[in-house]
């Protein structure tokens, strides 16, 4: 009965890596993130707006008991801050693409509830926020939530569904989704559970007091996040370990371009291209960043890796090979290629 009632329900989790399983950006290693904004797991950032604040973003083993998860995304001040100034603020943060959000109709007479559920942990306990926005923060709702010290706590949180307002329904943003740690007074702008239309109130209403973001031991551990809509939470969806992963390359993906191949076009060095493929096709036209290469085959030398053109699917490698000698080669070293098509 219990496994008839779960594929009943389908497909149903628009949050993809919601168990905090997939980390292509550091390989699961941990990072540290100063004012702004960093991604720890796939999809997921941690930002941040306060002065003094430096914070790890580990993947962490501590979650649930008998949930299912392996792991969850923790944060813990390494440099803690030592009051809050007006507009400061800490919060975890995901923006669901508008094509998935797109069958909630918000902003039509149509528009249906959605419910997130997730599981919380600190270490000191306390009040946050939870926000939900429309692109550039125009169409706000908020409320606030209680964690306990050092308990696992399941939270559960419908929105009522806006029937006005603006919302992507395209591969922009269709929703932004906050969940925070601490903030400051001035940031609150109106009542809690309120549709609030105007200005670009992003971090939400409610009032959030925890000492979080105050002492260097302190952590925070979040996993299992679901978004579906309707006004009932279902038990956290697990979808196999590839089909997530290939949801995640839609906007982040790596590849090693070891023993990848050039032809040299002539006119001198830096003149060896080839192609490269994605492994996913993108959200929108990727941007790559430029990586070293230490040696090239045959005859040896270094350079920098470029992408020219790139769409979608691909883009012509520039291996950045300074050796003209030669009218073919391939790299022969590590060099990883990082394709972002992020929200």
């Amino acid at each position: 009965s219990e496994s008839f009632d779960l594929v009943r329900a389908g497909r149903r989790n628009l949050i993809i890596n919601g168990d905090m399983r997939i980390w292509q950006r550091s390989n699961g290693n941990a990072v540290t993130g100063a004012t702004g904004l960093k991604f720890g797991p796939d999809r997921w950032m941690f930002e941040e707006g306060c002065g003094q604040l430096v914070t790890v973003l580990t993947r962490s083993t501590d979650t649930p008991l008998d949930q299912g998860f392996k792991y969850s995304f923790q944060l813990s001040p390494s440099t803690a801050e030592s009051g809050l100034d007006a507009g400061d603020f800490a919060q975890y943060m995901y923006f669901v693409e508008g094509y998935d959000f797109a069958p909630a109709q918000w902003g039509t007479i149509n528009a249906k509830p959605c419910t997130l559920s997730f599981w919380l942990k600190t270490n000191c306990g306390g009040q946050h926020y939870v926000s939900f926005n429309s692109f550039s923060g125009v169409d706000t709702w908020g409320t606030s939530i209680r964690s306990t010290a050092n308990v696992w706590e399941y939270h559960v949180i419908t929105v009522p569904p806006p029937m006005t307002g603006s919302w992507n329904t395209t591969n922009s943003r269709g929703l932004e989704i906050r969940i925070g740690l601490v903030r400051s007074g001035s940031v609150t702008q109106a009542n809690s559970e309120q549709w609030y239309h105007g200005g670009s109130n992003y971090n939400g209403f409610a009032d959030a007091h925890s000492d979080w973001a105050f002492n260097t031991s302190n952590i925070a551990y979040l996993t299992g996040v679901q978004l579906e809509i309707g006004s009932q939470d279902t038990p956290f969806e697990h979808r196999p370990y590839a089909e997530e992963l290939a949801l995640c390359q839609r906007y982040f993906e790596t590849i090693n371009l070891y023993g990848a191949h050039s032809n040299y076009t002539g006119g001198g060095y830096n003149r060896h291209t080839g192609e490269v493929f994605w492994k996913v096709e993108k959200r929108t036209t990727p941007t790559t960043n430029t990586p070293s290469v230490g040696n090239y085959q045959p005859g040896g030398g270094n350079g920098t890796v470029s992408i020219s053109g790139p769409t979608i699917n691909g883009g012509v490698l520039n291996t950045g090979n300074t050796n003209s000698t030669y009218p073919d080669g391939w790299i022969n070293s590590g060099s990883i290629l990082e394709i972002d098509a992020e929200l």
